[in-house]
């Protein structure tokens, strides 16, 4: 074989050999682009799910405190109503006319009353209440109790209506403290006439 044969053949071979290692570069090379396209897209979709999950979450969150609010904005709104009720519960007890007003207060003294209890009137009702005492002894006839009262000329230090005081204990006989005394009954029924339609 000639040697120009032999060079041939290597040169041949070379670029047989040169061709291979190339098409196998080649081969590596769109193997690992297309790997990492395939991760693109995996990190891509991943991204989009966790983006859509995490804002479906914020929305819930949202909401759920939208919901909330409202609520307790409802819930503010008929506590206030309620107690707009009970006020002017209070002021239709003090509207009462002064025979009215004098009895209200009586039957509260008669029934709070231990004997020897000392009652002292409210400023703004030492005219209207004037007749206090005889109320009160009427009723307690009525009744027949027997029990001492001391009405006293110090005015008591309250709104309306009076401080009935014995030993070391005291009452406050006045349409506030008998709206106190009831206030969860009367909260019911103001609350379930005012929302009978939302309850139904």
């Amino acid at each position: 074989m000639a040697l120009a044969d032999i060079i041939g053949r290597i040169e041949s071979d070379a670029g047989a050999e040169g061709r291979a290692l190339t098409d196998g570069a080649r081969a590596r090379a769109e193997a690992i682009m297309a790997e990492a396209k395939r991760e693109g897209e995996h990190f891509h979709e991943r991204a989009v799910h966790d983006a859509r999950r995490d804002a479906e979450s914020r929305a819930a969150t949202l909401l759920a405190n939208a919901r909330l609010s409202a609520r307790d904005e409802m819930l503010s709104g008929k506590r206030a109503l309620v107690e707009r009720v009970l006020r002017e519960a209070e002021e239709q007890l003090l509207a009462l006319d002064d025979e009215a007003y004098s009895r209200l207060i009586a039957r509260g003294i008669v029934r709070a009353a231990h004997g020897g209890d000392h009652v002292r009137v409210a400023a703004a009702d030492k005219m209207r209440l004037s007749g206090l005492a005889s109320a009160v002894q009427a009723l307690l006839a009525e009744e027949g109790i027997n029990r001492e009262l001391v009405f006293s000329e110090e005015t008591a230090d309250i709104a309306h209506g009076v401080i009935l005081q014995a030993d070391r204990v005291s009452a406050e006989i006045s349409p506030a403290s008998l709206i106190a005394g009831r206030r969860d009954e009367l909260a019911g029924v103001a609350s379930s006439r005012l929302f009978l339609a939302e309850e139904a």
